[in-house]
């Protein structure tokens, strides 16, 4: 399986066109706007989730833990909370 994200969206980035394309050749006339929202509306769910779910089953079958509270602890800057909070207050107070 696939292990980088970017790979991914990559390969999601070429089904949506390839999507597109085709419908751009194949379905070209007086209603090619409906049937893009139509393709929008439910094709294209589709195709992300299938892409969502190759995503997160190559990272599950990698072993790699997804617990949120241990991405946002990695994730944060108390610094940047702390400066932040207090640009707010002197701003508005």
């Amino acid at each position: 399986m696939v292990k980088n994200v970017y790979v991914i969206g990559l390969w999601l980035f070429a089904a949506t066109m390839l999507v597109f394309f085709a419908l751009y050749f194949f379905g070209m006339n007086v209603d090619y706007f409906q049937n893009t929202l139509l393709l929008n509306a439910f094709v294209l769910p589709a195709v992300y989730v299938v892409g969502g779910y190759v995503s997160v089953n190559s990272v599950r079958k990698a072993g790699i833990a997804m617990v949120l509270g241990m991405v946002l602890k990695e994730r944060s800057n108390p610094c940047l909370l702390v400066a932040c909070s207090r640009f707010s207050r002197s701003t508005f107070f």
